[in-house]
C-alpha cells in the first residue's frame, strides 16, 4: 500500500463536518489523524491535527476546522454518514501455549485449501478485493474455537510456500479459522513517527498471530 501526507494549516476558526466514504477509515494516533483509503489502496495522514479535528461515529465523521477541511481530498468524502462498525480495541493477551496440539490429516487438507484460497482470492488482487473476499464461503469442516485453530495453523504455516508478510499470513490464518468452523477479526492498525501499518488476527481480546505487547504501539483503524 502507498502512503500519503496531507499538510494542514491549522487555524482557530469554525468547524465543518466531513463524512467519510464507506471505504475510508480513520484513527487518531496521538496528535495525528490517519486515514486508510481502501478503494485507493493508500494511507494519508493529517499531522498534528488532533487539536483541530475530532472523530465521531466510529471514525466515520471528521469534525474539522475549515482550513484543515480543505486539505482533505474530495474523493474521500461522502455527502452523508455511511455507517460502518468501529474497529475493535487492541488485544489484551497472547495465544496460550498449545504445543501439544498436533495437526491432523484434515488440518493438512485444510491448509492446502487455504493455499488455494490464496491464489483464488489474494494473489494479484487489489487491497479492496482481498478484504471483500477473505470471508467468502469457506465450507467449514469440523468445529473448533479460533484459538485452537490458530494454534494448529502455527504448526502448519511454516510449510506453506508463500510470503511471511503480515498481510499474507493473516489472510491465510483467517481462511484457516473460517474453514475450521470458527470466526475471528482481521485487524489493521497504524502508528506515526515513524509511520507504520500492520495487521493481525484476534478473537475475544486474544491476538492469534502476534504479541499483544508489540501491538500496543498500533491504533486499530479497520477490522474485517
Amino acid at each position: 500500500m502507498t502512503n500519503g501526507r496531507a499538510s494542514a494549516a491549522l487555524a482557530p476558526a469554525g468547524v465543518v463536518h466531513a463524512h467519510l466514504r464507506r471505504s475510508v477509515h480513520a484513527a487518531q494516533v496521538g496528535d495525528d489523524i490517519v486515514l486508510l483509503d481502501v478503494a485507493g489502496d493508500r494511507y494519508l495522514c493529517l499531522p498534528a491535527a488532533g487539536g483541530q479535528a475530532r472523530l465521531e461515529a466510529g471514525g466515520r465523521t471528521l469534525i474539522l476546522c475549515p482550513q484543515l477541511a480543505r486539505t482533505l481530498p474530495a474523493s474521500l468524502q461522502a455527502p452523508a454518514l455511511e455507517a460502518t462498525p468501529a474497529p475493535p480495541g487492541r488485544p489484551v493477551c497472547d495465544l496460550p501455549d498449545s504445543a501439544a496440539l498436533e495437526p491432523s490429516a484434515a488440518d493438512w487438507r485444510r491448509l492446502a485449501l487455504c493455499y488455494a484460497d490464496y491464489w483464488r482470492l489474494f494473489a494479484g488482487r487489489s487491497f479492496a478485493a482481498i478484504l471483500a473476499g477473505v470471508r467468502r464461503a469457506a465450507r467449514p469442516a469440523g468445529r473448533r474455537g479460533a484459538a485452537e485453530a490458530a494454534a494448529v495453523f502455527a504448526r502448519l504455516v511454516v510449510w506453506a510456500p508463500v510470503s511471511g508478510q503480515c498481510l499474507v499470513r493473516s489472510f491465510l490464518l483467517m481462511r484457516f479459522i473460517l474453514r475450521s468452523g470458527a470466526d475471528a477479526e482481521w485487524v489493521f492498525g497504524v502508528r506515526t513517527w515513524p509511520f507504520g501499518a500492520h495487521c493481525w488476527v484476534q478473537a475475544e481480546g486474544v491476538v492469534l498471530d502476534d504479541h499483544a505487547e508489540r501491538l500496543a504501539g498500533y491504533v486499530p483503524i479497520l477490522a474485517v
